[in-house]
């Protein structure tokens, strides 16, 4: 039997866990569970950097903000309601994402600890507790050396928390404080995938910093205030978190508002340091350093890719990365499926049958957007979520309100904390929303679901084909000044500096290959090294359609990938496991995302066109640049779009017997690297 799993996103405060969580919910259909001991009280919001109101809208989170904090709560109480909740959400289907920092909850979590006397025997607690206020912490310090001579040397003398702890268990009938991993053993109901976030030391203590400057500027201290108001003092042990201790000495004047900052940013840094001590005692935490990251979206693929994991039997031609790709899809759009309607299930069976999976997931996304809109911008469904809404409902809909529904895509508002986002489709977007929704409703009527056939009403969507001039290509000379960029540095920001150095070899291979073929994103993004034989001089691609096709190589592809497989990738036992074969690499040993090949494209596109780096081109746009310049040096048009894979079936079939040596004369004219160094 498979064994449930919970996915743990652990690190130092400040380093970006919430961000981290919510994402992995929205990619593997989790609920959070808070692992903060702040957090769980009410009227604590902006001391304990509560999860906003847009982002619990995000994800579901529990056991957040639903404790008194005059009342005492333990480690054991929290166990009792996190485990609860897990279950609970397992049994739903559903991954239980356990997001936080306190190392003892987690704990609680993670192992089957008996927390024995807490709890259990207040009278003995209060003993001690009334003891120590009387005569001191190291009264009690010398009590538990007395009994445990070893374990006292690992608590400091005025910790009375942990002392107390130490003495409770000792009293319970422990002989000593044992080593935690030899009194506590890993649950086997589930298996816990565990992921550590960190950030270089400089990078976290300034966000550490900048976050107690925000919370400031929030209105902590008047929190703090209200709280005093509400009859709680410094002894109470939810106010012994950092930032609400320091605030109450503020308070009570015993210092300077700029002296009980300083001391917070201190006690935080200090604490972060501590978070990342106990977090490495965890030996099966993967790593994740998001300074090496250019940004958070970088940092979140990677994770994404490495946590998916999927039991492959591969028995096709193909390889796996292509398999898992395609599996990908299907996922995505089989979880769409499960939030929409079940009488639209003609209509998946139609999209599953007679659409690409790419398509697929496109039409299924657009029907799910029109029916959150029918929910939100209309009375014409009282459902609340989108899989509630009925077929009488929609038998209801008519062309005018489908009319309405593209009008308002044109451009739409989303309000988020703190801003607003605005959406603005031109007419090819809203063509294809049209053309999502009639599909849609021409299934239904064809399996008898509605009485009419609605789609006739809808109103035409002018889209008009782009002129010459309007193609958007780079020129030769833009070619290369992007080529001397990527080759000497040239133009580059200094922390772009600090990457080009790195992955010069591999940046450059991939503009050739993009400018020489015409390579689709999904095509060179897809890459192995086992696809290409340089003896034969030429390379498998998987392209639309399940094709397979042969391209030749010519001298500056073979030049500049031998460079980069020589020079430059990173050697087998830096890879990740699963990316040994992948061509191109992140400086992490991944395969590198779309999304990554898509931000090095437009940087140095940006560059030869002597634009900001918002304003450089896709990879599409080399795909136009290949197809122009092969044209301009005199080649059939339709050579082209046999090379490039256009969608001209007829033209692919005509000139299917001659093909490969046409490829190979049309790439022989392409020498980019052999030009420019010919030109220099």
């Amino acid at each position: 039997m498979n064994t449930a799993k919970v996915l743990v996103i652990a690190g130092p405060t400040a380093v970006g866990k919430t961000e981290y969580a919510i994402r992995a919910c929205n990619a593997f259909n989790g609920e959070i569970v808070s692992c903060d001991s702040m957090q769980i009280y009410r009227f604590m919001d902006i001391g304990s950097a509560k999860p906003t109101a847009e982002e619990r809208d995000r994800a579901v989170h529990h056991l957040v903000d639903f404790v008194d904090p005059r009342e005492n709560f333990s480690a054991a109480e929290y166990q009792k309601l996190a485990l609860e909740t897990i279950h609970d959400i397992l049994s739903r289907g559903k991954l239980p994402v356990i997001s936080g920092g306190t190392g003892l909850y987690l704990n609680s979590i993670l192992y089957d600890m008996d927390f024995g006397g807490e709890g259990a025997d207040s009278e003995y607690r209060s003993y001690l507790e009334r003891l120590a206020e009387e005569k001191g912490d190291p009264v009690l310090h010398d009590m538990l050396r007395a009994r445990d001579p070893a374990g006292a040397e690992n608590i400091h003398p005025n910790n009375r928390k942990k002392i107390i702890r130490a003495l409770e268990r000792l009293n319970s009938g422990e002989s000593s404080l044992r080593p935690f991993s030899s009194v506590c053993r890993e649950r086997q109901e589930f298996e816990a995938v565990l992921l550590g976030l960190t950030r270089d030391r400089e990078l976290l203590y300034e966000r550490i910093n900048s976050r107690v400057d925000k919370l400031m500027e929030m209105g902590l201290v008047d929190e703090v205030r209200q709280l005093m108001n509400m009859g709680l003092d410094k002894e109470d042990i939810s106010m012994k978190g950092i930032g609400y201790k320091e605030i109450f000495e503020y308070l009570e004047g015993r210092m300077s508002l700029d002296e009980t900052i300083l001391l917070i940013k201190k006690n935080t840094r200090h604490y972060a340091k501590r978070q990342l001590t106990w977090f490495r005692r965890y030996d099966k935490m993967r790593w994740y350093n998001l300074s090496e990251y250019l940004n958070d979206e970088r940092a979140f693929e990677d994770i994404e890719a490495e946590e998916k994991t999927v039991k492959l039997h591969n028995r096709s031609d193909k390889p796996d990365n292509i398999i898992l790709k395609e599996h990908e899809i299907v996922s995505r759009c089989e979880e769409l499926q499960r939030q929409l309607p079940s009488f639209m299930r003609g209509f998946f069976a139609y999209l599953r049958e007679n659409v690409l999976p790419m398509s697929r997931l496109a039409y299924l996304t657009d029907i799910r957007f029109f029916c959150q809109y029918l929910i939100n911008e209309t009375d014409l469904t009282e459902a609340r979520e989108t899989r509630e809404i009925k077929l009488d409902e929609f038998r209801n809909i008519r062309a005018a309100d489908v009319n309405l529904f593209i009008d308002y895509c044109r451009s739409y508002r989303v309000e988020k904390e703190n801003e607003i986002v605005v959406f603005e489709n031109t007419n090819k977007t809203l063509a294809r929303k049209k053309s999502s929704v009639s599909v849609l409703f021409k299934q239904l009527y064809r399996d008898e679901l509605l009485d009419k056939n609605i789609t006739d009403g809808f109103d035409p969507i002018r889209v008009p084909k782009p002129g010459e001039r309007e193609i958007k290509a780079l020129q030769d000379d833009e070619v290369m000044i992007m080529l001397d960029a990527v080759t000497t540095g040239a133009s580059l920001t200094p922390k772009e500096h600090q990457y080009w150095e790195k992955t010069r070899k591999r940046d450059k291979a991939i503009l050739i290959l993009f400018l020489t073929y015409g390579l689709r994103l999904f095509e060179l993004q897809q890459l192995n090294v086992s696809s290409f034989n340089f003896n034969r001089g030429e390379f498998k691609i998987y392209r639309k359609r399940d094709k397979e096709a042969i391209m030749p190589m010519n001298k500056s592809v073979t030049e500049v990938l031998r460079d980069y497989l020589d020079n430059e990738r990173p050697s087998d036992e830096k890879i990740k496991e699963g990316h040994h074969d992948a061509l191109f690499l992140s400086l992490q040993g991944r395969r590198m995302t779309e999304r990554a090949i898509r931000d090095l494209v437009k940087k140095y596109t940006s560059i030869g066109l002597a634009t900001s780096r918002k304003g450089g081109y896709s990879p599409h746009k080399l795909r136009a640049t290949a197809a122009t310049s092969l044209i301009g040096r005199g080649n059939s048009i339709f050579d082209v779009q046999a090379l490039l894979d256009h969608e001209q079936v007829t033209t692919t079939q005509l000139y299917a017997s001659h093909k490969m040596n046409v490829k190979r004369d049309l790439v022989s004219d392409m020498e980019w690297e052999l030009e420019r160094k010919e030109r220099d």
